[in-house]
């Protein structure tokens, strides 16, 4: 397939749309402190590029993010902003990978699939995150393009790349293991689907048995767990060193011998050994720690399923569903559109749904349609049914609904009409909008409470929105019957859309800007609360009245290793204390969490204060006790919906923050001679954290 020429115009709004996106993504990176899984990935990509230590462990995923952070790291120094940087220029990657898509669903429809992406409240806030998840979706973009590439010309420079995609989003995270069974399967399907073109069919061979041949290893994993060995451990390096290690060669032995079956020997030789250098390579970590084989080509795969059962976090069935409704509720509706309209649009069209077809505004190819449709399902169905359910799993099954969402604005905006048409569609657009704004009010709204005058004026409030309903609907009526069906049914789509599309924005720059540091939004997790920074705040004036040499001696317990191991990096003296604290002469500050409380009290003398804070602190989860019953009445009961509108328009449970029930506290003893407090001039002090400063 040709790739379709662009105009001035249209490089002009993808470069303005970058701009902005990547402004959005780079803007003060480090204002927000480290979340407890952040701390993790910063602090040993910090201890790779400074001392050179790093072990693959499956339970912290990919390689891939702590090479990278650890070059970062030694190029531009180590903050929490450089931390973030890598992801942030992967998320405005992201954000471009739409214009691949141009060709396939349409010049519109990519710009406005970019939008969506550039201003999703999920897509952003992890773009100004350090996790996996970022990384692995850029690669699985790019693992995408090339797959349809190679299906549509079955060049084996398109396979090549595939195989280069494939090996870095498995050194990113194991996620990669659903995706390859997403893609594998659509290309098993378009293999045997009766009306796919010849090249299409072959191409969809090559690419089921490359994607299966060449990560056939990782099935160690699984092999282990039926045998009743352990996957990850010194176990899984002792079976190894023997019977496991037939295991691994038998699964080599067959991947090598399908390869070259398919591709020949030189073709295959080459993409075996391109993937599984990038994979291996990364594992070891440059070839230094060969225990990585066995934590990766094992433990990769072998571990994510036993921790299926555990399933962290508790999270019920509909989690995404939840998730997804209260921040992405554009991409949604238009995603969910774009699977019914795709689904008539491919049986609308003449030639075969499973061939490419040039020339085609709304979708250049019939079978990137059909991929899109099938990477949704699977992501949610995949993602779904695995028992560890977390806010960022969201972006893998948002980058493919983000696609068709796109395909589905690109529709909406391409209507022709004359002008008195296109007037008559823009006041169905805005009444429509209108509307639905001034129906919320309604439905919130508590009239007839009384004669007091709170109460009246409610009542007032009340007849106010209801008249504007009514007037928007007077307004918007006589247009609506004056435009064609089909014209209509858009005008008043895209008039429920903008609303929504106002809370989008508004959401992903409440949650990225405003509240980052609160529990109160749904998509962060474990997030460090702002006590956190009172007490590096006073670390670091405490080490400036020991000389500023980074001498202070800070003690931690295992309760609060996480995030103040990444905060105290700087200084030397800091250690972990396990079961009793180190000498009382031997320690400045010590922090302890509130299983070692009485221990810690016990320990500190007199000479010490004793301050208490939270470290860090998650979202409520009431949300997994509900039911259709209870569903039922948050929406009949006038109070339940009005405390739900609280939460979902300004992230207001009615919890003071001092009080927040999800939350882990910290106790922080400081030599009393040394302690900020002390000092007349000392601004900083620990206490119970209220709101961000």
């Amino acid at each position: 397939m040709t790739t379709p020429s662009s105009s001035r115009r249209e490089r002009v709004a993808w470069l303005a749309l970058l701009g902005l996106a990547a402004a959005a993504r780079f803007w003060d990176l480090g204002g927000r402190m480290m979340s407890h899984d952040e701390s993790l990935h910063a602090f040993f990509s910090f201890r790779l590029m400074a001392e050179g230590v790093y072990q693959h462990d499956p339970v912290y995923h990919g390689p891939f993010l702590y090479h990278l952070t650890a070059v970062v790291f030694f190029l531009l120094g180590h903050t929490d902003a450089t931390a973030r940087l890598a992801p942030a220029l992967a998320g405005v990657a992201i954000v471009a990978s739409a214009w691949w898509w141009r060709d396939w669903i349409g010049r519109r429809a990519a710009w406005c699939a970019a939008a969506l992406i550039a201003g999703s409240p999920t897509w952003l806030y992890y773009s100004r995150h350090i996790r996996e998840d970022i990384f692995a979706a850029a690669f699985t973009a790019g693992w995408a393009y090339a797959f349809l590439r190679l299906l549509e010309s079955r060049d084996s420079r398109w396979l090549t790349r595939l195989t280069w995609a494939m090996a870095l989003a498995f050194v990113a995270k194991e996620t990669a293991f659903i995706t390859g069974t997403i893609f594998g399967s659509f290309a098993v399907f378009v293999a045997v689907w009766p009306r796919t073109g010849q090249v299409t069919r072959a191409a969809a061979i090559d690419a089921a048995v490359a994607m299966l041949a060449l990560v056939l290893p990782f099935a160690a994993g699984p092999l282990f767990l039926v045998i009743g060995w352990s996957p990850v451990g010194e176990e899984a390096v002792r079976h190894l060193m023997g019977g496991g290690g037939l295991v691994v060669v038998g699964l080599v032995t067959v991947g090598l011998a399908a390869g070259t079956w398919r591709f020949g020997v030189a073709c295959w030789a080459r993409l075996y050994a391109g993937f599984w250098g990038v994979v291996l390579v990364l594992l070891t970590t440059l070839l230094t720690r060969p225990a990585g084989v066995a934590s990766g080509v094992v433990g990769s795969l072998g571990y994510w399923l036993t921790q299926q059962e555990v399933a962290r976090a508790g999270q019920p069935w509909f989690y995404y569903g939840i998730v997804g409704l209260l921040y992405e509720p554009v991409t949604l509706l238009l995603g969910i559109a774009a699977l019914g309209g795709g689904r008539y649009y491919l049986r609308s069209v003449d030639a075969p749904p499973l061939a490419p077809r040039e020339g085609v505004e709304f979708g250049a190819s019939r079978l990137a349609l059909a991929l899109l449709a099938w990477w949704s399902l699977g992501a949610m169905a995949g993602y779904g049914i695995a028992g560890e359910r977390m806010p960022w799993l969201l972006l893998h099954q948002l980058l493919p609904l983000t696609l068709g969402a796109g395909w589905t604005a690109g529709r909406l905006l391409s209507v022709r009409l004359d002008l008195r048409g296109r007037v008559e569609q823009a006041r169905v657009v805005l009444g429509t909008a209108v509307g639905v704004v001034a129906f919320v009010g309604v439905m919130l709204a508590t009239p007839f409470g009384g004669r007091t005058l709170e109460a009246v004026s409610a009542t007032l409030d009340w007849w106010t929105r209801a008249v504007l309903l009514l007037a928007a609907g007077a307004w918007t009526l006589p247009a609506a019957r004056r435009l064609p069906r089909p014209w209509r049914g858009q005008a008043v789509f895209v008039g429920l859309l903008l609303p929504l599309a106002a809370y989008t924005l508004r959401a992903a720059v409440h949650a990225s800007f405003v509240s980052g540091e609160l529990p109160t939004e749904l998509i962060s997790y474990a997030q460090a609360a702002p006590d956190v920074r009172r007490v590096t705040q006073a670390i670091a004036q405490i080490d400036e009245r020991l000389g500023g040499h980074q001498r202070v001696r800070v003690v931690l317990d295992g309760e609060t290793t996480w995030p103040f191991s990444w905060y105290l990096r700087a200084y030397p003296l800091t250690s972990v204390w396990a079961r009793t604290p180190p000498n009382v002469e031997e320690v400045d500050v010590l922090l302890a969490g509130s299983p070692n409380q009485s221990t810690a009290t016990a320990w500190a003398t007199p000479a010490f204060t004793h301050e208490r804070g939270f470290s860090y602190w998650w979202p409520l989860q009431d949300y997994r006790s509900l039911t259709p019953r209870t569903l039922g009445g948050l929406l009949v009961d006038g109070s339940r919906r009005r405390r739900l509108a609280a939460i979902v328009l300004r992230r207001d449970y009615g919890i003071p923050l001092e009080e927040w029930p999800a939350r882990r506290e910290f106790h922080l003893y400081v030599r009393r001679a040394l302690s900020p407090s002390a000092n007349a001039d000392a601004a900083v002090a620990v206490s119970v954290p209220g709101s961000p400063p």
